[in-house]
């Protein structure tokens, strides 16, 4: 009976504080909410509307849908927050560019890693993005070359397993050789296949848990969450993450002389920084190495798992990057530098297609820290506005792209057809002052593999493009699995 009445209590607070809130923040935002596009709802009607939806791929239609309802922009409320969701390129370049709104909003603390670039608060994002800017540089990606090479050629062997039989899916094999090339450049060493796949499980369940939370309001506070069991499970997840950094950094700090030192890693980038005098603090360590082996790792196998499969539906634009690898290396043994990975103009074309897509990051979030006018249709948002730039939708905008938007088509970007084009229409590494650092990092590596892969591979598929379907995740995930067939692609074959 008392355990009873204890729970009742607390249920009554909790809901005394989520009406407090929500009472709060509707007299803050409700003349901005009525005068803009949207749908004019309580904030639990939208809740209870997309939960009553089948699916995940239903709920992520049904907020696709409400872009198209209210083209360019609208507003709605999600629990007790305040949201302005935009497809348009002339206002996401607004939103992206703007000091007011450089903030990233409550969904990215929910990722954790608040000392990372992704996460981290404006304040000091500006300084510790120039402090890292050296470790993407040029001659720094152009020095991985043949750690990615070598990643790739393990990955090749394994794939030579599934030649010549039946479908299967890719998608593990494409997570591992992304894992361990990302493990490879972080840490300056080579590590097990069994590592990389511990690692890629445990941050594939991280991943979901923080989804999963995201899609339920009353989770977002901290009071209730820390009650959940959803806790327990992130926090052993990501202390997985933590203390694997922690021993390879412990190892660098100590000069192990097992560590196969790759002068160019980020972790020793780290280390030099922190003997010029910045002092990374531990945590400060975890969350960079962790958003690198987390966010990158999971964009980046998203992207290619989509490209992969894109191909395989795709029989020639296939044969159109067959001849355009033997026209830039010949029939020989491939010996890829960064010249030629820089001629191969359709495969980039290709790779962008698929990320137009299949963007893996579906949305793009801020929020906004004073009060401030867009400069578009005198649109004023106020302070703690939080912004959602819906970039699956403005990837897919006919408006943009053309009446076959929804088609795969890799002549889109080449240079005719990219000349004229809005700079904010594409943004799957996002734009302006939060460009994603790695961006020049994810394009070489998976043009790199595509080179490897298709050299070395016919694919297929018996899916069919206009049956795929997918949902939203903190990646976008395809509903169903990457089948796809591979067979020896032998010299001379077309």
């Amino acid at each position: 009976m008392y355990e009873t009445d204890l729970l009742f209590g607390i249920a009554v607070i909790l809901l005394f504080i989520y009406l407090r809130t929500f009472v709060r923040d509707f007299l803050k935002y409700h003349h901005q909410f009525w005068k803009i596009p949207g749908p004019k709802t309580l904030p639990l009607t939208l809740i209870a509307y997309l939960f009553t939806a089948r699916s995940n791929a239903d709920r992520f239609e049904i907020l696709q849908n409400l872009s198209k309802r209210y083209p360019r922009y609208y507003s709605l409320w999600f629990g007790t927050m305040y949201l302005f969701i935009t497809d348009d390129p002339d206002v996401a370049q607004k939103l992206l560019t703007l000091p007011q709104c450089v903030e990233k909003n409550f969904f990215m603390d929910l990722f954790g890693f608040p000392n990372g670039l992704i996460a981290m608060k404006a304040d000091k994002w500006k300084n510790e993005r120039k402090l890292l800017n050296s470790t993407f540089s040029l001659p720094v990606l152009q020095s991985y070359l043949p750690i990615f090479t070598k990643c790739i050629s393990k990955s090749i062997e394994c794939l030579n397993e599934k030649c010549d039989k039946e479908e299967f899916d890719i998608k593990h094999n494409v997570t591992v050789v992304v894992m361990n090339a990302v493990m490879n450049t972080t840490f300056g060493k080579d590590l097990s296949r069994d590592v990389a796949e511990t690692f890629m499980t445990n941050t594939e369940k991280l991943l979901d848990i923080i989804w999963k939370r995201a899609m339920k309001p009353h989770y977002h506070y901290k009071s209730i969450y820390s009650l959940s069991n959803m806790q327990k499970e992130e926090n052993e997840y990501r202390k997985f993450i933590f203390d694997f950094v922690t021993t390879e950094w412990n190892k660098l700090k100590n000069n192990d002389n097992d560590m196969n030192s790759v002068d160019n890693s980020f972790i020793h980038h780290l280390m030099k920084v922190s003997n010029n005098g910045r002092n990374f603090t531990s945590e400060e360590i975890l969350d960079h190495c962790g958003t690198m082996l987390v966010a990158a790792a999971d964009t980046m196998s998203t992207a290619l798992k989509f490209t992969l499969l894109m191909l395989a539906m795709h029989e020639n634009v296939q044969q159109r990057i067959v001849e355009e690898i033997n026209e830039i290396f010949g029939e020989e043994d491939l010996i890829v530098d960064y010249e030629k990975l820089s001629e191969l103009k359709y495969i980039e074309m290709t790779i962008k297609e698929a990320l137009r897509l299949f963007t893996p990051t579906t949305g793009l979030f801020r929020e906004v820290r004073a009060d401030v006018n867009i400069g578009i249709d005198n649109v004023c948002l106020p302070k703690g506005t939080n912004l959602v730039i819906n970039v699956y939708g403005l990837h897919r905008k006919k408006e943009l792209w053309g009446d076959d938007a929804h088609l795969f088509r890799p002549e889109r970007f080449s240079a005719e057809n990219s000349f004229n084009r809005h700079q904010y229409a594409f943004l799957p590494f996002a734009n302006g002052m939060r460009l994603c650092i790695g961006n020049r990092y994810a394009m070489i590596f998976m043009k790199l593999i595509v080179v490897h892969y298709i050299k070395n591979f016919h694919f297929s598929t018996s899916l069919k493009y206009e049956n795929v379907r997918v949902k939203a995740g903190i990646t976008l995930k395809l509903i169903g699995n990457h089948l796809v067939k591979i067979t020896t692609r032998r010299k001379g074959d077309d």
